[in-house]
């Protein structure tokens, strides 16, 4: 089972198992939001299931340092989406866009998600020569915004939905 975590401020953080989050709650970092029918054994005696918690003091995140390069993180950082034709269809390859043999680097800017077809297209030439265009500008995301891509998948947003209906 997963338990959604917010921050002070209500502002989502990330998604963790329950061992983690009894530890936080018997820890009294943490404020149980919502819980579940099921119930839990633990030393103290029989609790709810957590479903989200919320931290009681705020917890700051990291915005300013970036996350270092990753062919897979490239991946998570684009969604999964070609830069030049917006498809989200087949396997996507992670295409250098000043090639390596011309010099460009494996680097955050110089990097961009695509499908096999543009990647064919494009082989060993700049975006200009192959006739494709960018659809956004590739930049290094920091810490936080990756993490936030990485984990905020549609388990984190059934998880919110279900929590902020209530109100």
């Amino acid at each position: 089972m997963r338990v959604l975590v917010l921050n002070a401020d209500y502002t989502f953080l990330n998604i963790i198992n329950i061992k983690k989050a009894l530890r936080f709650i018997q820890a009294g970092k943490v404020v149980v939001e919502r819980t579940t029918e099921e119930l839990i054994k633990t030393v103290s005696g029989t609790i709810p299931t957590p479903l989200v918690v919320r931290f009681i003091k705020f917890v700051r995140r990291m915005f300013k340092h970036g996350v270092r390069w990753a062919k897979k993180r490239v991946l998570i950082r684009d969604n999964n989406t070609c830069m030049y034709c917006g498809s989200v269809q087949g396997k996507m390859t992670v295409d250098h866009i000043i090639p390596t043999s011309r010099g460009g680097k494996g680097v955050w800017e110089n990097t961009v998600c695509c499908c096999g077809t543009c990647n064919a297209k494009k082989a060993d030439k700049t975006p200009r020569e192959a006739g494709l265009a960018l659809k956004t500008k590739p930049i290094q995301p920091t810490v936080s915004e990756y993490l936030m891509k990485r984990l905020f998948n549609e388990e984190a947003r059934a998880m919110l939905d279900a929590y902020f209906k209530t109100f």
